[in-house]
């Protein structure tokens, strides 16, 4: 059996250490206390008790049969097994909005869905919030910063417990700028800007960009209509671009003080960015208004070279390279770096992998144990940014690009999930549009917000 040997003798002792007071457990209805025996590879006798793992398709144990990945796996799986003398269910369900939907119903009921969960922000803070969720601090070694990204923490930590844990891991931001490199050059934009100098020298800036932007926005017929507009956005791009650039400037909607969500959508980084996005749509006219321009027709229409510039999510280079001409490169950049953003890239996220027990878990004391000793010795190494984009980039100043941005720190916002009105306040357009002032848009749209997020937390006092 691949890999067991070493590693199990290395961290049979630690695996004793994590539960230090384990409890009897039941199996099959019966009485059975684990053994204290622990044999060297043996580890602790868990008396054939069944752990159960539940989540998505391919997220425990990969899902392709023929793969060198899944039989290792499986090897470890069963090496897991042997170690604490267990069985490991992994319980799959699909898609992942269903598989959250249960996750929820199913506990609220008081159903068992199994003793270790994965989720995302879909579904923070009711997840904690709402009893679904039990502490962890007595099952497994949160505060293990070496191994636990301390800080999402914050965002899991709630009346002195810890509901949540997310593994410590390198990561790309959210989002890409996203640009067409074969027309770029086409039109002689090249010969002026060498982005990846602008992007090596941290001069890829707000200033620089809207240059480059007028530059692209092109009548190529001269019938005094824009051809080309520099710069679109993934669907409903009012939001979606002005996301990006509030974050690109150090800004936020909320953040978490305290151990309170506080909305942060007045504070000077957020005005910039919104009065930025203003100053593209209506003084220089690099962004296009038109229906199409605002619905999720945008990305075919960059895929045709009617934008220059596309800011989206970091997985759409998967579908721009599948939707572009043959012989047209789209090449990736950073969204460029804000005037309050310090003079760096920002490495924003708002998602994570977060791990829980369902306050209906059978096997707490076990499964911790079990849990974390699968998650630390995980045998698959997990990839490079660069490894991970290499089949999907279509440029070597791509790669570049994503593993410079993996080496930035990463900045986690986990606190804007699960509030409607904040939600719709977020995706929607900003009254950009309808020419709104930034001030304005936010006071006729902030008490709902912040009336939302204290009912949400109220909850659970």
């Amino acid at each position: 059996m691949k890999l067991k040997s070493l590693r199990m003798l290395a961290v049979a002792v630690a695996a004793l250490l994590l539960v230090p007071g384990l409890l009897g457990c039941q199996d099959g209805g019966s009485s059975s206390a684990p053994s204290s025996e622990t044999g060297g590879e043996q580890g602790v006798n868990l008396n054939g008790l069944e752990i159960v793992f539940a989540g998505l398709e391919g997220f425990y144990i990969p899902t392709d049969e023929t793969s060198e990945d899944y039989e290792t796996m499986m090897d470890y799986k069963a090496e897991v097994e042997e170690h604490f003398n267990c069985k490991i269910k992994v319980e799959v369900y699909s898609p992942w909005d269903t598989y959250f939907q249960k996750l929820q119903d199913m506990t609220m009921a008081g159903e068992v869905i199994g003793d270790i969960v994965h989720f995302d922000n879909y579904i923070y803070p009711k997840v904690m919030l709402s009893g679904i969720l039990m502490p962890l601090q007595d099952y497994m070694d949160v505060k293990d910063y070496d191994f636990w990204d301390q800080e999402m923490e914050q965002y899991f930590l709630y009346n002195d417990n810890v509901y949540g844990v997310s593994k410590k891991a390198s990561g790309l931001p959210a989002a890409f700028m996203f640009y067409n490199k074969t027309l770029f050059h086409e039109k002689g934009l090249d010969a002026k800007y060498d982005i990846p100098q602008l992007i090596e020298d941290k001069q890829w800036t707000w200033e620089t960009f809207q240059q480059i932007l007028r530059d692209s926005t092109m009548d190529t017929d001269g019938d005094n209509k824009t051809d080309i507009y520099g710069l679109s956005g993934q669907g409903l791009q009012f939001g979606r671009l002005t996301n990006y650039f509030v974050r690109a400037n150090g800004g936020a909607y909320t953040r978490m003080e305290d151990g309170k969500v506080v909305f942060t959508a007045e504070e000077p980084q957020f005005l910039e960015a919104v009065e930025f996005m203003h100053t593209l749509t209506f003084t220089d006219k690099v962004i296009g208004q038109s229906a199409e321009w605002r619905s999720y027709d945008s990305t075919a229409m960059f895929t045709r070279g009617e934008s220059m510039f596309y800011a989206a999510t970091n997985w759409h280079i998967q579908t721009l390279k599948a939707m572009v001409p043959e012989g047209t490169v789209i090449s990736i950049t950073p969204i460029p770096i804000g005037p309050s953003a310090g003079g760096d890239y920002i490495n924003f996220n708002d998602n994570a992998t977060v791990y829980g027990m369902p306050s209906t878990a059978e096997h707490p004391e076990e499964a911790g144990m079990v849990f974390e000793y699968w998650l630390r010795n995980n045998p698959l190494q997990e990839k490079t940014a660069r490894e991970s984009y290499a089949s999907d980039v279509m440029d070597v100043e791509s790669l570049d690009v994503v593993e410079m941005l993996a080496s930035k720190p990463k900045v986690v916002e986990f606190s804007t999930s699960g509030y409607t009105n904040l939600m719709n306040f977020m995706l929607g357009e900003h009254g950009i549009p309808d020419m709104v002032s930034p001030s304005t848009f936010i006071q006729e749209n902030k008490d709902p917000i912040v009336q939302e997020i204290e009912r949400t937390w109220a909850a659970k006092e």
